[in-house]
């Protein structure tokens, strides 16, 4: 809650498009994040709580070649 506060004060024109529990799984958090990348060609940012997160994250983008998402 406190990362979707945060961004809603500090950063109202950017757009959370998805809050999802990937419960610090990085095969979750990758195949998640594929299948965001897939509904939503326009996500420039993911936001990962923990390295696991984050990396299946990254993951999602180089499987994607989208390396223009942060």
């Amino acid at each position: 809650a406190g990362f979707v506060d945060t961004m809603a004060e500090k950063y109202p024109d950017i757009k959370i498009v998805a809050n999802v529990d990937v419960q610090s799984d990085r095969t979750n958090s990758m195949e998640t994040c594929e299948s965001l990348l897939q509904s939503d060609p326009d996500i420039n940012f993911f936001f990962g709580a923990n390295a696991d997160c984050a990396l299946g994250a990254y993951a999602a983008t180089q499987n994607a070649n989208r390396n223009d998402v942060k």
